[in-house]
């Protein structure tokens, strides 16, 4: 029984993959990414202490928008083959939306990106925030984009000073990210984006 969860990213270059652990320490490149996820199970599992049939692998695609990289779109490879479909369709309207040189600007300000690598995932109202904030462990600037009535809805997890905590909105990390996107609605800026600290 898989008692245990780990995270990992799969981003695809030419004939190569590299895999790349965000909770534990892995990074591989190679053709075979099977073999590759076999590699990361057993390393996350060393890490924790546990066998690897006790492990599950929590997989995230991840796609350069241009050829600089400095936007990468992160998709989870959902099980559930509605999910995945609904997560793929979102796709085009995150990419649409990411072209706003103005809110890429604001989104990489709020999230400390700077002028490195900002990752932005393409979340679900009923995911985890405990499986946003394992996104951020490796100190990576992360937003989480979800589409809602319509409207695209930005979510970064931040140290920021004075933005709300999850903890005073009542939110415990089993909380879906829906739910924090409902609750601090009013408190985003016209573009539908908010920080949010106390992770």
């Amino acid at each position: 029984m898989n008692t245990h969860e780990a995270h990992v990213t799969q981003r695809i270059s030419g004939e190569e993959c590299a895999t790349r652990g965000i909770d534990f320490d892995f990074t591989t490149e190679t053709r075979d990414r099977a073999a590759a996820l076999r590699d990361a199970t057993a390393a996350a599992a060393a890490a924790r202490g546990v066998e690897p049939s006790e492990l599950a692998l929590r997989i995230f695609d991840e796609t350069p928008l241009d050829d600089s990289g400095s936007v990468v779109v992160r998709v989870y490879r959902d099980p559930e083959d509605d999910h995945l479909d609904l997560r793929n369709l979102m796709v085009p309207r995150l990419t649409r939306a990411l072209g706003d040189r103005g809110l890429v600007a604001a989104l990489r300000e709020v999230s400390g990106a700077g002028d490195g690598e900002l990752i932005v995932t393409m979340a679900l109202p009923d995911d985890r925030l405990s499986d946003c904030l394992a996104q951020i462990a490796d100190g990576a600037a992360v937003v989480f984009a979800m589409l809602d009535n319509g409207r695209v809805r930005w979510r970064v997890f931040t140290d920021e000073p004075g933005a709300p905590t999850v903890a005073s909105l009542d939110l415990t990390p089993a909380h879906p990210l829906g739910e924090l996107v409902r609750v601090t609605a009013r408190a985003e800026d016209g573009r539908g984006l908010l920080a949010v600290s106390g992770r």
